[in-house]
């Protein structure tokens, strides 16, 4: 849908900043979407200003949500949408 349609923020309760990162992120042309020119073309979008880089870097920086995972591979945080489909490969092919 997002290749073929506009980007709707219907009654989202996101700042403008946060819409606007999110829209240049999903830009449809690969020449002029955000992070074209690299990852510094991301990290310095205005909605990321208050992001520590070095401390997430470093590891000092602690998430801001942290799940509580009951087993591997546990999907509960998941919307069925996501997860009701075939598994193509196995968890343990990416924890190699």
């Amino acid at each position: 849908a997002i290749r073929n349609s506009e980007v709707k923020f219907d009654k989202a309760n996101i700042s403008n900043s946060c819409k606007d990162f999110i829209l240049q992120l999903l830009d449809k042309s690969k020449h002029t979407r955000l992070g074209a020119g690299g990852v510094d073309e991301i990290k310095a979008h205005p909605w990321l200003n208050n992001v520590d880089w070095d401390g997430i870097l470093k590891k000092e920086v602690a998430a801001p949500y942290d799940p509580k995972v009951e087993y591997m591979p546990d999907t509960h945080y998941f919307d069925s949408e996501f997860t009701k489909n075939k598994v193509l490969r196995h968890i343990s092919y990416f924890t190699k």
